[in-house]
This record gives structure tokens, sequence and C-alpha cells, in this order.
């Protein structure tokens, strides 16, 4: 991963020391070299790890007459194609790296046509000298992280919170109304971090920013659209399009590894890819050691297979560490493994595969309402399921005030819409207590300034408005 960081703020006149400094801050970002840009109005900043273009693809990297700069971090799966339409529309390259792409791609189709072009993941921040602007995007699904704070006719944008530290005129106030969505989600769902007025910048958005004045576009949106593709029609589609996915990922000047579970998203992954070494984490409790499984693919395969036991004392020690990475408090206890498998990992590549997103692809496992493994129940609820959807509802708001009896959640979360019930996917649904802090718990133990009346539940429903035309489980999945 690489680093960007950057501000607008014409009234600091050593704007080389204060971008110095919060580049310094995500240094372990982009540890293998940096770079920056500074003028009367902005300064950039980059910290860079090198994976394409090793010697060429220094940033900022700067156009034909140097008005306009780019920041970026991330990597554009299908540059080489629109490297090759840019160099025919007249552009003129002076690396062989991704990010020049998105800068002359800016120049040649503006921000909306260079969007709907790319395929990827990216953060990234281009200034535009001729009209005194600058420009942002994030990708589509966000995996790229961009916080941002706009206030005081100055705007931050960056990687990394830490970094917002180290401007001079940065207000560090708690974001009060974010402690109790942490309680009940284990992290915090709003859009506004745990620091007052600081931003995470939405996905599939892009903003420009001039004079003080900050416009937001979102140029993608989910969509979902039904097909009369046959039950194996769909897995060969599925198939074709991780094969593509998997191809385009080996772009890549440096050695690309994976990360290996018992788990079906990365052994298959890892099965396409093919890559020369694969990694795996177990823990000293047998019960959640995956280790095993995954050496007997690897042996399979023949792939060189790296693998570390981490005890609970271990982890533990590491924990405030792993917590200064995130940024904001994150108590999904995946971050443990992850931690121990990235440090494992870059002993010996510098790019891994993994898989990361399929519950999100694949909406997960309760999302498809299975909550009993009797089919009895299952076959009953399936028929009610041919009921028209007013008497469902009607039906799923009986069940729910009756007392609990076999296959209670699993007739109501299948009968009731979507957004009476949703809490997302951090424990398996309860109807007395779908989260680990219900809003009256976590009020009750907050102190008066911390309370108020979020539920994870009403936080989605602004979401569920964009979609209630369309099936559940699509619903939950969006």
């Amino acid at each position: 991963m690489c680093g960007i960081v950057a501000f607008y703020d014409p009234k600091i006149n050593e704007k080389q020391a204060v971008i110095g400094k919060m580049m310094a801050t995500i240094k372990h970002r982009g540890p293998s070299s940096d770079g920056y840009y500074t003028n009367d109005e902005v300064a950039l900043g980059f910290r860079r790890l090198s994976i394409i273009d090793l010697r060429g693809g220094t940033q900022p990297i700067y156009n034909e007459d140097k008005t306009r700069a780019i920041i970026f971090n991330g990597e554009i799966y299908n540059f080489k194609p629109l490297r090759e339409q840019l160099i025919k529309a007249g552009h003129t390259f002076t690396t062989k790296a991704d990010t020049e792409v998105l800068l002359h791609g800016y120049e040649e189709w503006g921000m909306d046509g260079l969007l709907k072009k790319v395929r990827g993941m990216f953060a990234f921040l281009i200034w535009d000298d001729n009209n005194k602007t600058l420009y942002g995007a994030r990708d589509f699904f966000g995996i790229k992280p961009m916080y941002y704070s706009n206030q005081d006719g100055h705007l931050l944008v960056g990687s990394e919170l830490k970094s917002f530290l180290e401007y001079p005129k940065f207000k560090r106030e708690l974001n009060v109304e974010a402690v109790k969505p942490y309680l009940m989600n284990q992290y915090n769902d709003l859009e506004e971090t745990f620091f007052k007025g600081v931003y995470r910048f939405p996905a599939g958005h892009w903003f420009e920013y001039k004079d003080g004045e900050m416009k937001t576009h979102q140029y993608w949106d989910a969509e979902y659209k039904e097909n009369s593709l046959s039950f194996e029609e769909t897995l060969k589609r599925i198939n074709d399009d991780l094969k593509e996915t998997v191809d385009l990922y080996r772009n890549a000047d440096v050695k690309v590894g994976a990360f290996l579970s018992e788990g079906i998203d990365s052994s298959y992954l890892t099965t396409l890819l093919n890559p020369d070494d694969v990694f795996s984490v177990s823990f000293d409790d047998s019960t959640y050691d995956e280790a095993s499984k995954a050496k007997a693919l690897a042996d399979i395969n023949h792939w060189k297979f790296f693998s570390d036991k981490v005890d609970a004392d271990e982890a533990m020690r590491d924990f405030p560490e792993m917590q200064y990475h995130m940024d904001e408090p994150d108590a999904n206890p995946s971050i443990i493994p992850l931690w121990y498998l990235c440090k494992l990992a870059r002993k010996h590549v510098t790019v891994a595969l993994s898989g990361e997103g399929a519950d999100e692809l694949f909406a997960g496992y309760v999302n498809y309402g299975m909550h009993t493994h009797n089919d009895l129940i299952k076959v009953f609820t399936s028929e009610l399921k041919k009921l028209p959807k007013n008497k469902q509802v009607k039906l799923a708001h009986k069940i729910k005030k009756m007392p609990n009896f076999p296959g209670k959640v699993h007739m109501y979360t299948n009968l009731a819409e979507p957004s009476e019930f949703y809490v997302g996917q951090s424990v398996i649904y309860d109807m007395d207590y779908p989260t680990i802090f219900t809003s009256k718990d976590a009020n009750g133990i907050l102190r008066d300034k911390y309370k108020n009346d979020l539920t994870v539940n009403g936080i989605y429903q602004e979401d569920f408005k964009k979609v209630k035309n369309i099936d559940e489980v699509k619903q939950m999945q969006y």
C-alpha cells in the first residue's frame, strides 16, 4: 500500500515543513520513497510502497507542462489498455506506472469520464493549477481509505486520520456521538469519525475543492439486475469473472503471494492465482486452527507454505499497536490473525491476495435466512413465503410477539422486511439481543453526554430506502 495526505490552506506559509510532518506519520504505508508538491494554496504529500515501475513511479507525477500533479494510493488493473488509448490521443508518458494513467485520463476525459473507465482500488488527489482546483476520488467499494475535514476555509485529506494530528490548526475534539455505535456494532459506522468534523469520504464518489468550497459527486452505485441464467450458467459466469480478476491482480513488478485459510474463498482464489508462496496463521487454541488444512492444500498444489502460531499473551501485547494502525477503535476479532498474517507475508512478498470481500459479494451466510437446521421448519417457512408480501409482513409481526419456539427466528427473518431487523453480520441474529450491546444497554452504561437515540438498525434505514423494491438478500447485501 501507499499513503497520501494533502491540505488546502493559503494562510500557512511553511507548507513543506507541515506536509513533511504529516507524511512522517504514515511512513509505514510507504517505506520505499516519498515526495511532495506545494504552492501558495495547497500541499500534497506521498509515501510509496513500490509495486509497479519500481524505478520510475515516484510521486507526485506531473503532466507534460507540470500544471497538474497527482498522488495516488491503490492499483488500476486495466491501466495498460487505457495507457494505449491515451498515447494514441497524444499524451506523453514519462513512467510505466498506473498512476500516470489517472492523471492523463483526467485531462482527456474529465473526472466522470475517467472514473467510468477504470477498474481498481484507489484513492487519489489531483491538483490542477490551471483552475486552482483540488480533485479527489475513492474507489467503488471504498477499499482504499480516504478521510477529510472541511472546516474554517481549509481542507485536509488523507489515507489515515493520524496524519491530521500534525496539521497545526487541527482541532482534537472527540465526536461523542460515535461512542454508542461503536459499542453496538464493534466499530463506528457513522460517516463522521471519532474526531469531530472528520469524515470518511464516501465510496463511489469524487470531489472538487476550490476557493474553500467542496462539491461532491457520485459516479457509481451498486445496481441489481435480475437475469435468467441457470445455476450452472451462474457458476460459469462467476468462475470466468474471478479468473479474469485474478489475472489482472498479477500486474506487479514484485512477487505476489496469497493468504490461505481453510475457507472456500481464500482456497479458491489462491488456486486461481497459483502463487509460489502462501501464508497462514494458527493459534495456541486448536479450536481456531486453520493452518493444518491450509497446508494440506498447499502440499497438493506444491506451494511453499509459511505459517506462524500466535498465543493469547502475544496478541494482547500487540493489540494496542493494532488499534493504532486502525485509526479508530475496532473490536472485530479478525484483526488479530490478519495482523500476524501480514507481518509473516511481508518477510517474503510485497503483495498478497486474500479472500477478504467474499461475504460482501456473496452476501455471507445468515443473510439467506438460514437460522435453523430443521428441515420441517424450512419447508413450512418456504410455503409461508408464497403468501402476498403484505401478509408475510403482518404474520412476521405476530410471530415476533410470540413466546420463543423452535424456528421463531428463522420464520421471522424470512417473512419480515429486512429493514426491520437487519443489524449487520457481526453476530448471529438474536431477536432479544440483535447486537452485542442493544441501544438500551449502551445508554445504560454510558455517561449522559454519550447517550443518544441511535440504533444499529436505524443507521441503515437511508440505505434500505434506496433498494426497498428488490430481493431481500440483495437489500441486506447493499
